[in-house]
């Protein structure tokens, strides 16, 4: 998984395929994380005390 972190669903259903019938456990979050803030960071320890790999989906902002 070297290169860029940033993955097509299909490289994604790859990886968890892959990392899933090694036992891995799997979470994901999704949000948008333009500011990140002490909420963020207490959820992202919690994840990281829980699980192998944490899949973060990144919502963009949008100037209505």
């Amino acid at each position: 998984m070297r290169g860029s972190k940033i993955k097509s669903l299909g490289q994604l259903q790859r990886i968890c395929s892959d990392l899933r019938s090694k036992g891995k456990k799997i979470g994901l979050i999704t949000g948008c994380f333009d500011v990140i803030h002490i909420g963020h960071i207490r959820l992202f320890r919690q994840a990281k005390a829980r699980l192998d790999v944490l899949v973060v989906g990144v919502t963009l902002p949008v100037d209505i």
